[in-house]
């Protein structure tokens, strides 16, 4: 995942996807292994009540 060097727009554009949660998960999981610690929250801040999971 680490050498795709996606943009902050692809990776936005993994986590709204709508057709498949695994996509949105690997959307997710490109967050937790490429960004600094400090700024996790503020990525996945708005999708921890998300509604697909429930």
């Amino acid at each position: 995942l680490y050498t795709l060097k996606l943009t902050r727009k692809q990776v936005i554009s993994l986590t709204i996807h709508t057709d498949s949660p695994f996509i949105r998960a690997l959307g997710f999981m490109y967050i937790r292994y490429t960004q600094p610690p400090n700024e996790l929250f503020e990525w996945f801040e708005e999708y921890l009540d998300d509604p697909e999971v429930n």
